[in-house]
């Protein structure tokens, strides 16, 4: 369930390899009577490094990992804790880890399989399928299947569907009608992350089936797969039994893991709110790398499930995308498939490359790391399987192309977030920043992290790292570079215009901060000093000394929201809003109010104040940057929007 800033709260609550030496079987031995001997199997050895250093290194309190292999036995590993104060282990076969949305792969191949039964069309309108939420019109365009399942259906990001109890009675048809995000976007123009559009299929595979989805997925899958330790049930209504089999969930603070409490969704736990143990995965992953046959049970003909492997969209195909639900991706001249999947205190990351026949899942239970931990080990673990030699250091092997590349510098944000919401200023700090880099590069920095990208000669909006992540930037209608697709295949960020950026805000609250203080400063200053006084003067003077002590009341009201918000814990955003955002919505209207005032106060000062000419221009300067902090605090949705 995909930063810098306030964006930590969607990433809380959110959106991921074959040694071929291994692969050779030695010549038998010339005794019929004999087995060839198995080469040695150096993976296990490797991955417990591997793991252990891991742990350390991100203070992690426990993992689980599974890889497949087409020569080997599953290979199911715990590491460290599945509860830190009792000092029980991790055991790969038996423990439970919160998977979040790797629980979308399940949505998917439901829907593959009505596709199948000749139920559902990729490519018809949602709405023909929908029975209790109807998608609102816009752009004149419908969606369907295929751009929920690419995450190109133009929805924005909302909190919403993290604020639902597990104990909520709202059905999940009630909960999508009611948080029905708004369409930015035109069907098929970007792509952007939306759990709501994944739930949303969840509804559809029940309204369509006659059976609700819950019912249709054990029946129809997860029974005939005996995957009989992936569960729906929160971590709060477990039976005692499974409870005991759940890894604990652990935040990393002062020096040590302390318990958290688990996330709850509620009705939209299809989206994310599954938990599954390490075998069951490797199940799972088998299921899919054998085109939709697992142990001779076929939920999907060859041909169906090819389909999932297949892009929905053409537009970057030597790039990251979505292979219908699928975050397809090609790593290092292999093409793999995946998703990763967080849910508060938990992070999960599976990976397959169907042309190796290798798979591999991991998952941990600490938020600590975000997705570092398990993208080293699913991607060495390819990579050995796969026999490629460790990647180059940044920039050795750069390319040198005679083309300018100042095109694609500057700021871009993330689409995945609010648009029309109060919720949109989590979203305030661009998420990757492009800049030149010596030797014919960029320089692109995002998630804390700065790396060298190279240009691709066959494509002059393809760039890509010496470990094998691509981004592709997108043009508009006209040639304009308009937004960049990361490596992950599921988020595009927008180009930031000068008004957009965060310094823009900044600015605007530095300079009507400096201006009301240098206000009180002079109205303290003359205070019982003679001078001549006018009743235009005399009105402005209060209004600018009242405005001033607005605007610092209003700045140190939004300095304790944001604390307000940084202090609430994952497992407690069904208390979103705090009370202090609340009142910080309504206070944007008296700025607002005063800004409108001080506007219509210009004339009278500059012709009947009788002020010096210097104080005019402070009221006038104060009065402009005011009105450019309220623009500012609009565009941000920081007043008249909702807060949800």
């Amino acid at each position: 369930m995909s930063h810098a800033g306030f964006a930590w709260l969607f990433a809380a609550v959110l959106t991921v390899t074959a040694d071929l030496s291994a692969a050779i079987v030695p010549t038998p031995l010339p005794l019929p009577a004999e087995p060839a001997a198995p080469a040695e199997d150096s993976l296990p050895a490797y991955l417990d490094g591997l793991s252990d250093a891991l742990l350390r290194d991100k203070q992690l309190p426990g993992l689980a990992v599974a890889v497949i292999r087409p020569d080997r036995p599953d290979l199911l590993v715990g590491y460290g804790f599945a509860d830190v104060e009792r000092g029980v282990p991790v055991d790969g076969a038996e423990t439970l880890f919160r998977i979040g949305s790797v629980s979308k792969t399940f949505i998917w191949t439901a829907v593959m399989i009505l596709v199948e039964r000749g139920q559902l069309d990729l490519d018809t309108d949602v709405n023909r399928y929908l029975r209790q939420v109807r998608v609102a019109d816009a752009f004149d365009t419908p969606v369907t299947l295929n751009h929920l399942m690419a995450h190109r259906a133009g929805f924005e990001d909302t909190l919403a569907l993290f604020m639902v109890s597990d104990d909520d009675p709202r059905t999940l048809a009630e909960l999508l009608a009611e948080h029905q995000p708004r369409r930015v976007y035109p069907p098929g123009a970007r792509t952007s992350y939306s759990n709501w559009g994944a739930a949303l299929a969840a509804q559809i595979v029940a309204d369509v089936s006659g059976e609700d989805y819950e019912r249709f997925l054990h029946t129809h899958i997860l029974r005939p797969l005996a995957l009989n330790s992936t569960v729906s049930v929160p971590p709060g209504q477990m039976p005692d039994a499974l409870r005991a089999r759940l890894a604990k969930g652990y935040e990393f603070r002062q020096g040590r893991h302390i318990e958290g409490k688990p996330m709850q969704i509620g009705g939209y736990w299809p989206a994310g709110g599954m938990a599954s143990t390490a075998a069951d995965m490797a199940r799972w992953m088998r299921f899919h790398l054998n085109g939709g046959e697992l142990d001779g049970i076929r939920l999907l003909s060859a041909e169906t499930h090819a389909r999932m492997r297949e892009r929905g969209f053409d537009d970057r195909a030597d790039a990251a995308d979505v292979a219908h639900g699928f975050q397809s991706r090609p790593h290092r001249g292999i093409t793999t498939l995946g998703h990763g999947g967080a849910t508060g205190l938990y992070r999960a990351q599976l990976l397959l490359a169907p042309e190796l026949g290798v798979a591999v899942f991991a998952s941990q239970n600490s938020p600590q790391s975000g997705y570092a931990a398990l993208n080293t080990i699913t991607d060495l673990i390819l990579e050995r399987q796969a026999g490629i030699l460790p990647a180059a250091p940044p920039g050795s092997s750069a390319t040198t192309i005679d083309r300018d590349l100042t095109e694609f510098l500057g700021g871009y944000r993330n689409n995945r977030r609010a648009f029309g919401n109060l919720t949109a200023i989590f979203a305030l700090e661009e998420t990757i920043q492009v800049a030149l880099a010596d030797g014919d590069g960029l320089s692109v920095t995002g998630n804390d992290q700065t790396r060298y990208y190279r240009p691709i000669a066959r494509d002059r909006d393809l760039f890509e790292t010496d470990n094998g992540a691509r981004i592709r930037f997108q043009r508009d209608p006209q040639g304009r570079i308009v937004a960049v697709n990361d490596g992950s295949g599921v988020h595009s960020h927008e180009r930031v215009a000068p008004w957009q950026s965060s310094l823009a805000l900044l600015a605007a609250v530095a300079a009507t901060g400096l201006f009301a203080v240098t206000t009180l400063l002079g109205a303290w200053w003359r205070w019982r000093r003679p001078m001549v006084r006018t009743a235009a003067g005399l009105f402005a003077g209060r209004l600018a000394t009242g405005t001033a002590l607005a605007v610092l009341a209003y700045l140190i009201l939004a300095l304790a929201a944001v604390v307000s918000v940084a202090t609430l814990a994952v497992g407690d955003l069904a208390a979103y809003p705090p009370p202090l955002l609340r009142l910080l919505s309504l206070a944007g209207w008296l700025l607002a109010g005063l800004a409108v005032l001080m506007l219509l106060a210009l004339r009278p000062v500059w012709r009947q104040s009788k002020w010096r000419t210097s104080r005019r221009l402070h009221f006038s300067l104060f009065t402009l940057a005011l009105a450019f902090l309220v623009v500012q605090l609009w565009l941000w949705r920081l007043f008249a929007a909702p807060l949800l």
